[in-house]
């Protein structure tokens, strides 16, 4: 996988207007401390960029002031860990279930390739250490 394939296919977390819906507006209070948006913007620039945090098999990471939240699986991480990026811990969007209705075409939809994916490299182990 690409980075760049990466970022496309990754849902990016907006913080301010339209991805900030009920339910999650508590999660990312507790992540942030109800500082102002561009306070989180700047927090993310400089303390997260380059950082992933995983939480319930669900993959948080920030690049260039933008948070992107993605399913977990292989290709994921080795994408991460090559263009530099380290793990750490910090909330994790999506991670307990908390979907807006609008994004939950593309989530189930990224959620399956994750499937396939991890079955994928599941059987490859299998395989090698047959």
């Amino acid at each position: 996988m690409t980075f760049e394939k990466l970022i496309m296919d990754a849902i990016n977390i907006k913080w301010d207007g339209i991805d900030i819906w009920e339910g999650y507006r508590e999660g990312a209070k507790a992540y942030h401390n109800g500082t102002r948006h561009i306070e989180v913007q700047d927090l993310l620039k400089h303390k997260y960029h380059r950082k992933y945090a995983i939480h319930n098999s669900v993959v948080a990471f920030v690049y260039r002031g933008e948070m992107f939240v993605i399913p977990l699986w292989k290709d994921v991480i080795d994408t991460l860990d090559k263009h530099g990026f380290s793990k750490t811990d910090f909330f994790v969007p999506f991670s307990n279930g908390e979907v807006p209705r609008w994004k939950m075409g593309q989530w189930h939809e990224l959620r399956k390739e994750a499937e396939r994916n991890n079955k994928m490299n599941l059987e490859k182990v299998k395989s090698t250490a047959s």
